[in-house]
């Protein structure tokens, strides 16, 4: 099964993000699949935690806004 790693922006829409990550987190984890989850501080923060998930084999799943999908992806 996948690796996933969600890198999450805590600030964006309230709770919305985390709301989010259980949705897409939850089915993942029941099929089997491996799911961290990381906290950015800053879109750089978190162009560096995606470049470390992809260099690991992971992929990354951009929780958040528009910002971080379109800085990550």
């Amino acid at each position: 099964m996948r690796q996933f790693t969600a890198i999450v922006n805590p600030t964006a829409g309230g709770s919305a993000g985390a709301a989010a990550l259980l949705r897409v987190a939850r089915p993942l984890r029941e099929a089997g699949a491996s799911v961290e989850t990381e906290y950015s501080r800053s879109l750089v923060h978190a162009q560096e935690l995606a470049r470390r998930a992809g260099e690991r084999g992971r992929v990354v799943l951009a929780v958040g806004g528009d910002g971080i999908a379109g800085g990550i992806g």
